[in-house]
């Protein structure tokens, strides 16, 4: 990865407390813990979260970076999976465990499903629009479906 770039070290959650470090050192405003808005001199657009349920999540990001950033989303405590989609206007890079994919509507990896429990990165290229939907969906809601479905189809799944 590029040392030279500036870079954001921040969290997910299930719940809206991970959005704090936003207001805290980005200076980002948050309307009834789901809008965020970002300072258009760093960042011009909104990130929506939402809870769906105790078990599902939804972010969806719609911005225009005005700086070089990299966004690095660090392990989380809580045990979920981020099933995101990326359908930017241009190539964007998403770096898990040290490898680069390009993302976005153009590319090959538009769609991905990241373990919370491992760190990856985020980088976006200045002026370019970068839109993305993330689910997180608690891995034990995830196997206890897969357990129901296992049950009615007579599957060995675990």
């Amino acid at each position: 990865m590029d040392s030279v770039l500036p870079e954001f070290e921040h969290t997910y959650s299930l719940k809206p407390h991970w959005q704090q470090k936003y207001v805290d050192e980005l200076g980002c405003t948050i309307t009834d813990d789901k809008v965020m808005h970002f300072p258009k001199e760093i960042v011009d657009g909104t990130l929506y979260f939402t809870e769906i349920s105790p078990d599902v999540s939804v972010v969806v990001i719609d911005v225009v970076l005005q700086k070089e950033m990299r966004f690095t989303r660090l392990k989380s405590e809580e045990e979920f999976w981020i099933i995101y989609y990326d359908l930017s206007d241009n190539f964007n890079s998403h770096v898990v465990n040290d490898v680069k994919h390009r993302i976005g509507y153009t590319s090959k990896l538009g769609f991905g499903i990241v373990d919370s429990q491992i760190s990856s990165s985020y980088e976006a290229k200045v002026g370019d629009r970068a839109y993305s939907l993330r689910l997180f969906i608690k891995k034990d809601a995830v196997k206890a479906f897969l357990k129901r479905k296992r049950l009615k189809r007579g599957l060995r799944i675990f």
